[in-house]
């Protein structure tokens, strides 16, 4: 499984539609580790034309958060959101955004 890194405040292609486990998107959370040592991690994705964020499994090592795109993702093509948030007391301390899109499959 190939790892990409995700960019911050920008589109990230994360699969074709219905993929399953294909790819792996890691973000930096050294230094919010750092500034936030109590805090936990989170990542809520909005699907394209949806408006509630859907929590999506992650995992933190190597001070990587890592998400391994699963169908839930990629159902649906188009463009979304995700935040990446580090939490306090469940409160957001810190977040930042993109934009996940999905690449549609033709049916032929």
């Amino acid at each position: 499984m190939k790892e990409y890194p995700i960019r911050d405040e920008g589109i990230n292609v994360i699969g074709k539609q219905g993929e399953h486990g294909v790819r792996t998107f890691l973000f930096p959370v050294t230094e919010w580790e750092q500034e936030f040592p109590e805090g936990t991690f989170s990542l809520l994705v909005t699907r394209p034309g949806e408006v509630e964020g859907i929590p999506v499994v992650t995992t933190v090592s190597d001070g990587y958060l890592r998400w391994v795109v699963g169908i839930v993702e990629t159902e649906l093509s188009g463009t979304g959101s995700c935040e990446f948030a580090v939490l306090e007391n469940g409160d957001v301390a810190k977040s930042i955004t993109s934009q996940p899109k999905v690449i549609e499959i033709n049916s032929a």
